[in-house]
């Protein structure tokens, strides 16, 4: 889209000068979060977006393979959809561990509700899914009632 769309032309004519100006190493740099150098002259609402960008990054290390889903969730899925779900279920755990606040976590586009059925089983966290296919939000339903049955004391809950 970016190329498409000529995403460039939508910048602020000044953030385009200050990033045209610099070496391609340097702007190469910046996509790797490398601090913008002092000494350039940017405009402080490009300092302030990226500091901001930088705040929000997630960690660019590796993530263990190890991450597993308890057997219950894993019933219906192929190794790899275990495997996308349990690595991302971590990762949505770890993130609202930083938050440190009693939160719900919103899955939005849950399709048959894989990783909030994670969410709320295996991590204990209020999960409220949404789903625009009525066939998959079903699905969904069925699914976490069964796991309900099966897993009740760790369960949060979860709103489909």
């Amino acid at each position: 889209d970016y190329f498409l769309e000529n995403l460039w032309e939508a910048l602020p004519p000044d953030w385009s000068q200050s990033l045209e100006a610099l070496p391609h190493a340097q702007l190469v740099a910046l996509t790797h979060g490398t601090p913008p150098d002092p000494r350039h002259d940017w405009p402080g609402s490009l300092r302030e977006f990226f500091a901001l960008s930088q705040s929000l990054a997630l960690p660019r290390h590796p993530v263990s393979a190890s991450k597993t889903l308890s057997k219950p969730l894993t019933q219906g899925l192929k190794p790899k959809k275990c495997h996308e779900v349990a690595q991302l279920s971590h990762l949505v755990n770890e993130i609202a561990k930083r938050i440190k606040k009693d939160l719900t976590v919103i899955d939005i586009g849950s399709g048959q509700g894989y990783l909030s059925h994670a969410l709320a089983v295996q991590y204990a966290h209020r999960v409220v899914s949404v789903e625009g296919s009525q066939h998959n939000s079903e699905g969904s339903k069925k699914r976490y009632a069964s796991l309900l049955r099966r897993h009740p004391a760790k369960t949060a809950g979860q709103k489909d």
